[in-house]
């Protein structure tokens, strides 16, 4: 290309030529050299590559954008085919499995699209969380293997999604169903503290109805209801889940994001933390009201007469109640987007994101060496 035709624009160089109608723009870039088809829309005979697919004016990039041609008249190779496997960078989305093909070891090249290192989107930087890592710990620790060895797992998985969420959703390897035991636990949590405040003390309940039938039979119903009503709850909650689930590789799938199966249920099971505070904070709020009134001896005070605007068969409402409930409704919808915000955090991280093939890494031994073959 001839060096006159240009003319210097701050960091950029430009220049038009009016008898093709077409914009060129050259950037530069941190690689030393590119191939065309994946930096270069070449539609003048002038801009076309020399040398192997090689630019003349090497560490550019030159768009062109003249009349469009339809596609069968474009020469170029078509774009690959994106599959939940093909390796993205999980910055921009651009194809980078040529640059990883291309090194014999660690990629060291950058996207070209965008600057962020080939590396930086390996499968296996994505080491997993604590939860999809707990295979590991289990057989290190077989002293702990159905006890603490799921609960440590567990409870670490939830506080680094609450504390660092997003270097947790940076860490989740994309793969099938190693994340849903992590979800039913969380969502039967959740259950129990939703729902034993209330067992026997609602209108219609049969724990409330079998007082006074014996300690064992009221112990026995009650324990039953608390479990089918805690079953109740969690269903409640799954479908949420499965629906947010929907709604997130929808929205993906509008922005051109490509969110894989996999990685759509992952991010929504590690953020399921959210349905436990959907259950634990309201306990706080009735907490707060009960020391309050035990302790301090201060309660909220009156009614509140709504008849005159709505009817006479309007009850008074106690403003002790109301503020109670107040509470009780306020921590749920806080837990709610506590999930949602999770989940909205876990899949700008993941959007990118390729699936792998399902497997745990190797236990080692007690010496914490892997075994032999």
């Amino acid at each position: 290309m001839d060096a006159s035709n240009w003319r210097p624009l701050n960091t950029l160089h430009a220049a038009r030529r009016s008898d093709a109608q077409w914009t060129t723009v050259l950037s530069g870039l941190k690689r030393r050299d590119f191939s065309l088809t994946h930096n270069v829309i070449a539609m003048c005979e002038n801009l076309r590559s020399v040398g192997a697919g090689r630019l003349v004016a090497k560490g550019v990039t030159v768009i062109a954008t003249p009349k469009l041609p339809t596609p069968d008249a474009q020469d170029g190779p078509k774009a690959p085919n994106v599959t939940p496997a093909t390796l993205l960078c999980e910055a921009c989305g651009y194809p980078i499995e040529d640059f990883v093909h291309e090194s014999a070891g660690e990629p060291t090249g950058n996207c070209p699209e965008c600057g962020e290192p080939v590396a930086a989107s390996l499968p296996r930087r994505r080491t997993g969380s604590a939860w999809q890592n707990r295979h590991v710990r289990t057989f290190r620790r077989r002293i702990f293997r159905v006890g603490l060895g799921l609960v440590g797992p567990w409870l670490e998985t939830n506080f680094a999604a609450l504390k660092r969420p997003q270097k947790l959703f940076r860490s989740l390897r994309i793969e099938p169903k190693s994340g849903t035991g992590l979800l039913l636990i969380n969502l039967y949590v959740a259950g129990f503290l939703v729902v034993d405040p209330w067992v026997g003390v609602l209108i219609g309940d049969p724990a409330r109805g079998a007082r006074g039938s014996g300690l064992v039979a009221e112990f026995a119903i009650k324990t039953l209801m608390l479990i089918l009503e805690t079953s109740a709850v969690a269903l409640l909650l799954g479908l949420l889940t499965w629906i947010e689930f929907q709604g997130v590789r929808f929205f993906a799938r509008q922005r051109g994001w490509r969110l894989t199966r996999e990685g759509a249920w992952q991010v929504c099971c590690h953020a399921s933390v959210g349905w436990i505070l959907l259950g634990l904070l309201p306990l706080f709020g009735m907490a707060i009201m009960f020391a309050s009134t035990y302790w301090l001896g201060w309660a909220p005070k009156g009614v509140i007469d709504l008849s005159g605007l709505l009817g006479p068969t309007v009850p008074l409402i106690g403003v002790q109640g109301l503020v109670t409930g107040v509470l009780t409704l306020g921590g749920a919808i806080l837990g709610l987007l506590v999930f949602e915000t999770l989940v909205y955090v876990g899949i700008r991280q993941c959007k990118f994101a390729a699936t792998i093939a399902q497997s745990h890494p190797t236990p080692a031994n007690e010496n914490g060496a892997a075994p032999a073959a």
